[in-house]
């Protein structure tokens, strides 16, 4: 029994796709629609994989899981973002993908260990010394 499901979640669902053709695309299509709501099924569908099969494939793949992906991607565009614009914390969560600017904060916060305005100003700080 243990076989025959191992063989169901590590064989391709997509006939003649293999697993790193489905993650690149699957990465391509999340950088193009990470500023919106996306979830692993709409993900996973996309690329015609179910989503625990797209799920196992996508941690072996890229060595972290598709939810830590997109969110290091999009704190990646966050702190970009406030370091070359002026726009304001709210506007930067809702460009980046997240809806509710205090879940973006408390999000940021635990990653980069400083708020999103103080993580500004540091970033300022440090290119006026320079």
């Amino acid at each position: 029994m243990r076989r025959l499901l191992d063989a169901l979640l590590l064989a391709p669902t997509a006939p003649g796709q293999s697993a790193a053709r489905a993650v690149r695309q699957a990465v391509e299509y999340i950088q193009r629609n990470f500023r919106r709501s996306l979830t692993l099924p709409e993900v996973a569908r996309h690329v015609r994989l179910s989503p625990a099969y797209f799920s196992v494939i996508f941690k072996r793949e890229r060595g972290i899981g598709f939810v830590r992906f997109l969110r290091e991607l999009r704190l990646a565009e966050a702190r970009r973002l406030l370091r070359e614009t002026g726009d304001t914390v709210e506007a930067i969560a809702n460009a980046v993908g997240y809806d509710d600017v205090h879940y973006f904060s408390r999000v940021f916060t635990r990653e980069m260990g400083v708020p999103p305005g103080r993580y500004r100003e540091q970033y300022q700080e440090s290119a006026a010394r320079e």
